[in-house]
This record gives structure tokens, C-alpha cells and sequence, in this order.
């Protein structure tokens, strides 16, 4: 049985002394598509075919270990052992080389790419890493308690992340320079309660609180920041309907979503919203999504989708009676997709319009080419007839390393098949000694000292601004600040107090200059825990900017496994219904 509990059939047979294992998965026919596995005579994998015939090899030395791996383009990465059996040195298909240093114990004590520079490691007595030195020259120190848990991490400049636990082991507090969160848990260790505090303004932070409940182990309720209340009802552990509060006086619970369906695999299939709309999934035979109700999927013998038609939504004027009138309507529009023999997508096309891919041996993009017509014109780019438009884009991808460079654009606008406007734009990035992007030509990228993004330096209206974001120590973006001028304040003593006041009035935004502990506006995200995943975002909530986004709670579906679908936005007082594709995290409100 596959893990997904799909029936696979192996056929095992002796070929020079050879093994080979044929895996085919059930597509509703009595032989499906299959994948071959060849092994050894010492039962040591060496190679994989799939349904489509194209194959990797493995090359072992005398002692089993794999020093090659041979792709169906015939390109190969390579791996190197000591005399100890240890793994020295990975070469990727376009030959960049990451090496390793290990100690006597066989631990690594550094590593070195091209693409990364080089990081160094200290451990402890019991192996555990305490210090790392990256390729800035930035130390990074790392203390642990007794079960060598990590309780507080040193960043070079001085910041500080901070874990401490409860007594089963869990993490009940996270702090760092981005504020904090404190968790309460049950006794089997599920999250009972998050308190966000994000330090948009540090003297006064902004704080969020998420409240979760269970019956026999499962999540029966969120209560969001704003006092929106989520319910989710349950049948043999699965989700059948989820039912709101909303917050404020006198407020009925309504059911959100109802008649949720799954499939065997505990797939959700089907349910029905509140304001009358309804989701409809179809998967085959393999757990593969075959269509929704705005979408159908098709699939090569590889599980590569190849085909995909959308239904657009689209406005016309018709005439009705005596009277003019706007209506909606569906539209079908149908892609194809192509891929080369290592599942690289190398080309997507519809009627009016294609994009054509190529790529180095080691996968990095090299060539994109974007075709559209106005005869089929989706996306409004063109004011008349029998124009057509071509973007070649050209990466530069640094010869020695994976490290993109820049890129070359050329467009040219046709009509009539001949060309009319040709442009040319040249853009050079630059990356620093980590390989982080620093700038892509018209904006600069400023990290912190645990190497996460924290400022994103642009001009406004003219003028030198940033946008700061932090992170957590969890990885997870917390908060984008508005733009913020980079300029020193005026002095009221040189410019007087009247003009001094007018420019605050009129170019206010300029005149904030934010610097290290002052108060950003912009926007806060938290995210779930538990069976709403960590990655997915639970809300955002302006804290006053002047694009005035308000708050947007989202409410999940939780899924089998441990994933969760999108299900509805409250946002600003209102809810919505969300439709989703293939990809959970996508989100179209409707």
C-alpha cells in the first residue's frame, strides 16, 4: 500500500543478476502507470524509471555508497566519502562543489559552497552545535539547558532569541526583537492559547490573543483577536460543518459551512456555504484532484500536470428588451503544459498566448520566453487589434556558483507580424557573501543579523524610504511597516515652527523617520498552531497605516495529515466565502 492507501502492485524478477521492482499505482485500470526500481545483487537501489521511461541511475562504489547519481538528461552530481565513510564533498549537475569539514567524532565542523560562502560550527561535549560563523563573518551563539534544548540564541549585533519550556517539554514562551509569544497547553501538549506581542511600536506593543478548544483529542474551536468565534462540527473525527459568532452584542451562531463531504483518503470534496455557494472536488483513483467547481485538471502518466481549464469570469453589455444592461459570464480558458525529461516545466500555453522555458544543468532558469496576441487579450495589455507582444528574458546565473546575477529583458511589440517597438532593459543584482539578494537594481534588501529580511530600501514620491519587517524566531513574518522616510527631520529652530508644521501636514509620511524602538504603522500576521498549521496565517490587522486594510481574520478547514484549505475571510465585519485551487495557501475571495 502506498502511504495514501492506494493499492500498488509489485512484480519482482532475477535480471542478470539484477533486481528489478515494478511499483504501479491504480489509475482505475487493472494495469496502471508504473515506476520501475532496479537494484543490485546485493539488494542496493540503483536505479528508478518512471511511468514515462525516464531514468536515474545510481552509481555505488565497492562499499555501497552512492558516488554518483545519473539523470535522465544524462547530466550528474557526485558525492565524495572520506576514508572514515563520511560525506566530504556534493557536486551539483553544473559542477559547483559543497564541501564539508568534519571532526574526529565525524561531525561537521564546517561547510563550504560557492553559492553560501563558508560556515563554521563549534559543539559542545555532547555534539550540539554552539556557535556558527557564516560567510559575513557574523556569530551566531547558541545555549542549552541540560536536555540540550536550545534556551537562548545570540545573534551577532546583540539580539536574542529565547525558548523556555513547560514541564512536558513543549515551548511555552518565545521571545526575541520581534516581540513574543506564551502558549498555554493541555496535558497532551495541544495549544489551549497563543499570546501574540509584536513589537510594532516596542513601548507599546501590539497584542493578539488565539484561543483553541478540543473534544477527544480533535479541534472544535478557534476564537480569533477580534472575538470571532470558529466551531467546527465533527463525525468520526472529521469535519462536517463549521459554525461562526461574530463578534459584538446579540450576535447568533450561524453555520458557516455545512454538508462537508471527504473521500475515502479523508480528501474534503465537498461542501456548501452559507450565502448559497458550493466547492466540488473530484480526485481519481491515485488521490489526484481532478477538478473543482471552477476548474479541471489532467495529468500525464508521471502525475505532471499537463492540461488545466479555468473558468474565467468576464463582463459584456447586452441589450434586453428596451433596455442596456452589464452581465457576468463564465468563460472557459484551457492551458497546456509541457516538461522536459527531469519534470522541469518548459512550456505553458493557451489560445492567444504562450511561455517557453529553458534551464542549466542544475535546473537554474535560463531562458523565458512570454508570446500573447490581442486576439485572446486576459490580461488588457493591448489598444487594438492584430498586435502581438514578445518578452524574452535572458538570466545571467553566475558561472562559478547557482547565484542569479541579473537579467536581460527585450520586448517587442508587433503588429501586422512585423515589429514596431523593441526595448531593451539591462538589470544587475547583487548578493552578499551569504548569497542573499542585496539589490535587484531599483530596490536595496537589508538583512538583520539573524539573517531574515528586516528592511526594504525604495523610493517614494521621490524620496529615500523603507519598509521594515520582522520575523520571529519561528521563521514567520510578523509585520510590514508602511514606507517610512529615511531623511533626517527638519529642525523646527532652522525652519520655523509654522513651515515645519505644514510639512507634517502635507508630506507627513516623510517626516516619521522611524529609527531603531520607534513605533511603525503598518501590518501585524499571526498564525495557527496544532491542526491549523504554523504556516498557515490566521490574521492580519492594521495598526493604523494610512491604507487603512483594517482586519482580516481567515478561517481553515483543517484536513487530514495535517494540512488545512482556506475556507472563508472575516474581514472588516464582513465574511466571505474563499474558493481555492490545487495549492491550499492560494486564496481568492469572492
Amino acid at each position: 500500500m502506498r502511504p495514501q492507501g492506494m493499492p500498488v502492485r509489485a512484480v519482482c524478477c532475477a535480471v542478470l543478476a539484477s533486481i528489478t521492482t515494478t511499483a504501479t499505482l491504480a489509475q482505475g485500470v487493472p494495469s496502471g502507470p508504473a515506476t520501475q526500481f532496479l537494484y543490485d545483487a546485493n539488494g542496493r537501489l540503483i536505479g528508478q524509471t518512471d511511468p514515462l521511461n525516464q531514468g536515474t541511475r545510481m552509481t555505488l562504489d565497492a562499499l555501497g555508497r552512492p558516488t554518483a547519481i545519473t539523470f535522465a538528461d544524462n547530466s550528474t552530481a557526485a558525492q565524495s566519502w572520506s576514508p572514515l565513510d563520511q560525506l566530504v564533498q556534493v557536486t551539483d549537475p553544473k559542477g559547483v562543489a559543497t564541501r564539508y569539514t568534519r571532526n574526529a567524532f565525524g561531525e561537521v565542523t564546517s561547510q563550504s559552497s560557492p553559492d553560501t560562502g563558508t560556515v563554521t560550527f563549534k559543539r559542545d561535549a555532547n555534539g550540539r552545535v554552539i556557535e556558527a560563523r557564516d560567510a559575513k563573518a557574523q556569530v551566531t551563539r547558541i545555549e542549552r539547558d541540560a536536555l540540550g534544548r536550545p534556551t537562548r540564541i545570540r545573534h551577532d549585533a546583540g539580539s536574542t532569541t529565547n525558548f523556555s519550556y513547560d514541564p512536558g517539554g513543549q515551548v511555552d514562551r518565545l521571545e526575541d526583537s520581534s516581540g513574543s509569544i506564551s502558549y498555554t497547553r493541555d496535558l497532551h501538549g495541544r495549544v489551549l492559547s497563543a499570546t501574540w506581542r509584536i513589537n510594532d511600536n516596542p513601548a507599546n506593543p501590539s497584542a493578539f490573543a488565539v484561543n483553541y478548544g478540543y473534544t477527544l483529542g480533535d479541534l472544535t474551536g478557534i476564537i480569533y483577536p477580534s472575538g470571532l468565534k470558529v466551531t467546527y462540527r465533527r463525525v468520526a473525527g472529521r469535519v462536517t460543518g463549521v459554525d461562526v459568532l461574530e463578534p459584538g452584542r446579540n450576535k447568533p451562531w450561524a453555520p458557516f459551512v455545512s454538508s462537508v463531504a471527504h473521500t475515502p483518503l479523508g480528501q474534503p470534496k465537498a461542501w456548501t456555504w452559507s450565502n448559497g455557494d458550493a466547492a466540488s472536488r473530484s480526485f481519481d483513483t491515485s488521490g489526484r484532484m481532478t477538478s473543482t467547481e471552477f476548474a479541471r485538471y489532467t495529468y500525464d502518466a508521471a502525475s505532471r500536470i499537463v492540461g488545466i481549464t479555468q473558468d474565467l469570469w468576464a463582463s459584456r453589455t447586452v441589450v434586453s428588451g428596451t433596455a442596456t444592461v452589464s452581465e457576468v459570464y463564465r468563460v472557459p480558458v484551457s492551458w497546456t503544459a509541457a516538461y522536459d525529461n527531469r519534470n522541469r516545466l518548459i512550456r505553458l500555453e493557451r489560445e492567444g498566448a504562450k511561455s517557453v522555458y529553458s534551464y542549466d544543468a542544475n535546473s537554474n532558469r535560463l531562458q523565458a520566453l512570454e508570446m500573447q496576441g490581442s486576439d485572446v487579450d486576459l490580461e488588457g495589455s493591448f489598444e487594438q487589434p492584430g498586435m502581438a507582444q514578445g518578452v524574452q528574458v535572458a538570466l545571467k546565473v553566475d558561472a562559478g556558483s547557482n547565484r542569479l546575477l541579473g537579467f536581460s529583458q527585450t520586448l517587442t511589440r508587433m503588429q501586422a507580424g512585423q515589429a514596431v517597438r523593441t526595448s531593451v532593459t539591462n538589470v544587475a543584482y547583487e548578493v552578499d557573501a551569504n548569497g542573499a539578494m542585496t539589490s535587484d537594481g531599483l530596490r536595496h534588501f537589508v538583512y538583520g543579523d539573524d539573517n531574515r529580511l528586516a528592511r526594504v530600501e525604495i523610493v517614494k514620491d521621490g524620496e529615500a524610504a523603507a519598509v521594515r519587517y520582522l520575523h520571529n524566531g519561528w521563521g514567520q513574518r510578523v509585520f510590514k511597516s508602511e514606507p517610512q522616510a529615511l531623511q533626517t527631520l527638519p529642525k523646527e529652530s532652522e525652519l520655523g515652527n509654522a513651515f515645519v508644521n505644514w510639512l507634517r501636514k502635507n508630506f507627513g509620511w516623510m517626516l516619521s523617520n522611524p529609527g531603531a524602538g520607534k513605533a511603525s504603522l503598518g501590518q501585524a500576521f499571526i498564525y495557527g498552531d496544532g491542526e491549523i498549521p504554523r504556516w498557515a496565517l490566521l490574521g492580519e490587522y492594521d495598526n493604523g497605516s494610512s491604507a487603512g486594510k483594517g482586519t482580516t481574520e481567515i478561517i481553515w478547514l483543517p484536513v487530514a495529515g495535517g494540512g488545512a484549505i482556506p475556507i472563508g475571510l472575516y474581514r472588516n465585519g464582513k465574511l466571505y466565502a474563499v474558493h481555492t485551487d490545487l495549492a491550499p495557501e492560494k486564496r481568492i475571495p469572492c
